[in-house]
């Protein structure tokens, strides 16, 4: 029996269809139960995006790790598999290879225990992410074993790390691995032991496809500039501090600073979590640093999508900015908080706009955007007015951006003398 060939999947599909309503319920009682792991890794996931998904290999009993809420399109070789009736999906027979779908089509793609039985497993790869969207998710679940294909009557071997790396080559960016669960099994006579193991990824998007996408963003961004530049008024020299730094600092991308004032000394671009990470281009305008700048003083104080990462309450860290002496601060974050718990996770990923963001989605989050949301949610534009008018800070603008950038504010307080 070769199962990477069609009529074996018929076979199988017509010998294991159950005969009743009780055999059917028995088996997805135990569909379920085997898959409650791999559930778990797709709500989070998948969270916010409801409809645009691609099941590749999906079988009869999909719907045993994809949320009922879910519209997805399920895709199997053998119309066999299909025994079920499932409301909320649509049904296409087609080869994993071979897709009838248009580049572009989907905002998730998955497919789950398919790879190994592909005889050319590189050609399903690339057929996800052709019909995947730029900036879309990408999942591949399969089994990894502790022997050789053969003995399990697989076409090929599941190396997780070793095609990450392949898929990261072919488009996908923030690529990760997930052990999701140990398995156990007797194939042949043989025990054999694995891990049902997930990687998951974003499709690369290029910054003209970025900007199309974030429409809005950048005036955000640059509505944001107009209006510290109008409050800083004729201030000769204008110091800046980008607190917070991160991966991307002021000035870099919208927030140049050099046109502020004519003669603006460097932005200070500091992080007192250490993961700067300079930016070649800036260094003519900027100075990193991961140490302090104690005893420095600074017209401008600026928090580019940084406080919401702290730990301290936005009260502590507002008061904390007394020792820098600033005339002005200026908060862009967001403001998820605020959001009924139905609407916030579609939102928030409708909200995503920079690679900064991707970042903290993948790489801290492991893509369990459940979890993002949940850490990204603990602040909001309330908190941070409270803590500047606390501090002695009159608000001086506040205001929230347009499509893309609705959830994100712009809040600025002039120092009371």
């Amino acid at each position: 029996m070769k199962w990477s060939e069609r009529g074996t999947w018929d076979e199988y599909y017509k010998n294991t269809k159950p005969r009743s309503g009780i055999d059917f319920l028995q088996q997805f009682r135990i569909e379920s139960e085997f898959n409650e792991p791999i559930k778990r890794f797709l709500d989070g996931a998948l969270l916010g995006i409801d409809t645009g998904i691609l099941d590749i290999g999906a079988g009869p009993l999909s719907g045993t790790y994809l949320d009922d809420g879910k519209r997805y399109t399920r895709v199997d070789f053998s119309p066999h598999a299909f025994f079920f009736n499932v409301p909320n999906a649509d049904s296409a027979v087609a080869q994993a290879v071979s897709l009838p779908f248009s580049d572009r089509s989907f905002d998730a793609v998955l497919s789950k225990g398919v790879y190994g039985y592909q005889s050319q497993p590189n050609r399903m790869i690339q057929e996800m992410i052709r019909v995947l969207r730029p900036g879309g998710v990408f999942i591949l679940i399969d089994d990894e074993a502790d022997v050789p294909c053969g003995e399990i009557n697989k076409a090929v071997d599941f190396q997780p790390e070793v095609l990450a790396m392949e898929i990261a080559r072919l488009g996908i960016a923030w690529v990760r691995v997930h052990k999701l669960k140990e398995m156990f099994a007797t194939i042949k006579g043989k025990e054999v032991r694995g891990t049902m193991t997930a990687i998951v990824g974003m499709k690369h998007m290029s910054n003209r496809e970025r900007l199309e996408r974030y429409r809005g963003h950048d005036n955000y961004f640059l509505h944001g500039r107009r209006l510290i530049r109008e409050v800083m008024g004729n201030i000769p020299s204008v110091s800046v501090l980008d607190y917070g730094a991160g991966a991307v600092a002021l000035s870099s991308g919208y927030f140049h600073f050099a046109s502020l004032q004519k003669h603006q000394p460097p932005v200070v671009a500091y992080d007192p979590q250490a993961y700067i990470v300079r930016i070649p281009d800036d260094s003519a305008d900027t100075l990193w640093t991961n140490q302090e700048p104690v005893g420095h003083q600074f017209d401008l104080i600026v928090c580019n999508f940084s406080l919401h990462h702290i730990e301290d309450s936005p009260h502590s860290v507002v008061a904390g900015f007394s020792r820098f002496k600033p005339k002005l601060v200026a908060i862009f974050d967001y403001d998820f908080a605020s959001l009924p718990a139905g609407d916030a996770a579609r939102v928030f990923v409708e909200s995503f706009t920079s690679k900064r963001e991707e970042y903290e989605l993948m790489q801290m989050f492991g893509g369990d955007v459940r979890a993002c949301l949940d850490y990204h949610r603990r602040w909001g534009i309330d908190d941070f007015r409270r803590a500047l008018t606390k501090n002695g800070y009159s608000i001086r603008h506040e205001e929230f951006g347009e499509r893309a950038a609705a959830h994100k504010f712009i809040l600025i307080g002039e120092k009371v003398r």
